[in-house]
């Protein structure tokens, strides 16, 4: 854990440092993916949300910037939805809070060394690394708010790697019910809180108005 302790003293140090995502830090999502595989292929057990950040702070410290919460939350979700859905990292596992990378996602992270050896031309000055497609994409989840604002229960669950006979057994419920509420669109709170909880979310109710957002607090027994 050598590397996260060093992360860990400098962000102690990132105090005064601007607040990004990793977009407006003029990174990809082919950079985010490089950056975070490569760290976490050195953890076989995996690493925490928490500790990806410090991943992506040590690097944007050298742009004297740090993940905003928007940033953070940003990167959450190319994890959770992103690198998931393209299957390099497991679906996430509440009794095991971790991120780890499947074998296509370490596989990846040893074609990106071997193709980074021989992929700089020398004569164009050019990186011709092949990136495979898949990384490549389009960068949806850097469109925060947009892209978390509309993604539905169904993508979320599925995004997160649960199944509904999953998430049915831990809200104690019938498979159908949760059929059922995928498709509502009106939801009472402590029924969506439930949900989220179950996802290994939580569930926060915020008012937006032209001179700030308010968390709305007397929801948050509900």
């Amino acid at each position: 854990m050598e590397s996260l302790h060093k992360q860990t003293k400098m962000e102690i140090e990132m105090s005064g440092l601007k607040e990004v995502t990793y977009r407006e830090a003029g990174l990809t999502k082919v950079d985010m993916y490089s950056l975070v595989f490569n760290e976490l292929v050195k953890y076989p057990d995996g690493l925490e949300i928490k500790d990806i950040f410090k991943v992506v702070n040590a690097e944007l410290a050298n742009k004297e910037s740090l993940l905003s919460k928007q940033g953070e939350d940003t990167l959450r979700n190319l994890i959770s939805a992103g690198a998931v859905s393209d299957g390099f990292i497991h679906p996430f596992n509440k009794e095991n809070p971790k991120w780890r990378l499947t074998n296509e996602g370490k596989k990846l992270v040893e074609q990106q060394g071997q193709q980074k050896e021989k992929g700089f031309n020398t004569e164009t000055g050019n990186d011709d690394t092949d990136i495979p497609n898949i990384v490549k994409g389009t960068d949806e989840f850097e469109e925060w708010p947009e892209t978390l604002a509309k993604m539905p229960l169904q993508k979320l669950r599925n995004a997160r790697g649960l199944s509904q006979k999953v998430l049915a057994e831990a809200l104690h419920l019938q498979q159908p019910a949760i059929t059922k509420l995928e498709k509502r669109t009106d939801i009472y709170i402590s029924t969506l809180r439930s949900h989220i909880k179950a996802m290994g979310g939580d569930l926060d109710i915020t008012a937006r108005f032209p001179d700030g957002d308010v968390k709305i607090a007397n929801f948050s027994q509900i």
